[in-house]
């Protein structure tokens, strides 16, 4: 990754969501879901709602370590900055819409655009995190 492409804002978006899902038990959905109500910074936590979640069994409150704290401290100054409720990480941008990587149509629209790296950055963290809090 060339250094201008690390200065974009989807970029540094993406590095930021990777810290949370690399040190917090949230799925990449869950973390893209995820509002500005739902994290207390005080507190260092985050609350995982039915919306953001598969099962009623995956509501839960998060604690964050000092790294997610960090990260999750960016997202909602982007987010502030913006004036919106969620944090809504974009892992992928096109035309100026966000689209998800499951419609294997829009996947191969996203790969063959070169942007799929942004969400190969959330699933690396994903699989990180399973190896760590299975060992």
């Amino acid at each position: 990754m060339a250094l201008r492409d690390s200065q974009k804002p989807g970029w540094q978006d993406a590095y930021y969501a990777a810290l949370v899902a690399a040190n917090t038990t949230a799925r990449a959905c869950e973390i893209k879901r995820l509002r500005v109500g739902s994290v207390d910074l005080i507190d260092r936590t985050m609350t995982i709602r039915r919306q953001s979640t598969k099962t009623d069994a995956g509501c839960r409150v998060i604690p964050l370590n000092e790294t997610a704290t960090w990260a999750l401290a960016r997202l909602l100054e982007r987010a502030a900055n913006l004036g919106s409720r969620s944090i809504r990480v974009p892992l992928q941008k096109h035309k100026r819409r966000y689209i998800g990587t499951r419609n294997p149509r829009e996947r191969m629209r996203a790969e063959a655009e070169g942007i799929e790296e942004v969400a190969a950055i959330i699933r690396v963290a994903n699989r990180l995190k399973s190896v760590i809090f299975w060992s």
